[in-house]
């Protein structure tokens, strides 16, 4: 695969998050359900960005959150929506699981590609894809986690909310 497919397939899976993810988030009645997916959709909106200017400029502009804001958001919304939880429907289960998908196809994607390529510049930017794709299939998962049963979540993840 040469660099124009690589990327405009990579800039395909970013416009296909910002879909699926946009129109999850517009569906949903569930609060905590809409925030994390207007939260994935504007992610994929910027990576897709970022990787237009990379093919328009050879320019990497690493625009994402980082791994620790993505954390940082989703402990933020957990205890923001924690004594308000309400029921999960099949839609947004169905929305979850298929972000989850999503998110795993792209990082094994880009990890193939990084595994072929020997250019420095590609490494780092496919790296730095790697990353933000793993960040968002973590947040996607305990997220789902936890709108499917929220006092579980809280037992099992007490340390990661309380401690200082």
């Amino acid at each position: 695969m040469d660099f124009k497919e690589l990327m405009n397939k990579a800039y395909e899976f970013e416009k296909t998050g910002f879909e699926i993810y946009s129109s999850a988030a517009n569906k949903t009645q569930n609060p905590i359900v809409k925030s994390i997916f207007e939260y994935l959709a504007n992610q994929e909106e910027k990576h897709a960005s970022e990787i237009k200017a990379y093919v328009d400029r050879n320019q990497i502009e690493l625009l994402g959150d980082s791994v620790q804001k993505t954390q940082e958001f989703f402990t933020t919304t957990v205890k923001e929506f924690k004594d308000s939880v309400h029921a999960i429907s099949d839609d947004d289960s169905k929305a979850y699981e298929k972000a989850l998908e999503l998110e795993q196809s792209s990082y094994d994607f880009y990890k193939e590609r990084l595994a072929e390529t020997n250019e420095e510049e590609m490494k780092k930017f496919l790296q730095f894809l790697m990353d933000q794709e793993n960040a968002h299939y973590d947040l996607i998962q305990k997220s789902y986690e936890f709108t499917k049963d929220p006092k579980h979540f809280f037992a099992d993840n007490e340390n990661a909310f309380f401690e200082g």
